[in-house]
């Protein structure tokens, strides 16, 4: 989700630059002359920048998303990138909140070497050992 929005904020910043830069080098390449030699409105010509740019960023996220679904890991558990040949999980979910504790049980068929608490959190990222056991033996 952080990358989601990560992603889309850096998208916003990049139109912002882009609208703003077109006003710039027309500034600078003196098109104010030839706009005021015609009838469009300075409104008019703020909007069609914007605009122009709108269109340019929604192609290039077209373009972007259109990869990332193609160049992407996503497929059923056959197709997917194994992590090792033996490789096996099983998963439970419980959720608990500021000071809780609670029992539970991972159903699985096979006998773990290894438990992980919560893999697809980004905030045990730093203490990672801390949410791995591994059985003796």
């Amino acid at each position: 989700m952080f990358q989601s929005i990560l992603i889309t904020a850096m998208g916003a910043w990049f139109l912002a630059i882009a609208a703003g830069l077109v006003l710039i080098r027309d500034a600078e390449h003196r098109v104010g002359e030839v706009l005021h030699s015609t009838r469009l409105t300075a409104r008019e010509y703020a909007w069609g920048s914007f605009t122009g740019a709108i269109a340019a960023f929604f192609v290039i996220w077209g373009l972007f998303l259109v990869l990332s679904a193609v160049f992407s890991d996503a497929g059923d558990a056959a197709t997917r990138t194994v992590v090792s040949p033996g490789y096996r999980d099983a998963r439970t979910s419980v959720e608990l909140g500021a000071g809780e504790s609670a029992g539970f049980e991972i159903e699985m068929d096979f006998d773990p070497e290894q438990v992980l608490v919560d893999p697809d959190v980004l905030v045990l990222q730093l203490r990672r050992q801390a949410a791995a056991f591994a059985f003796p033996g």
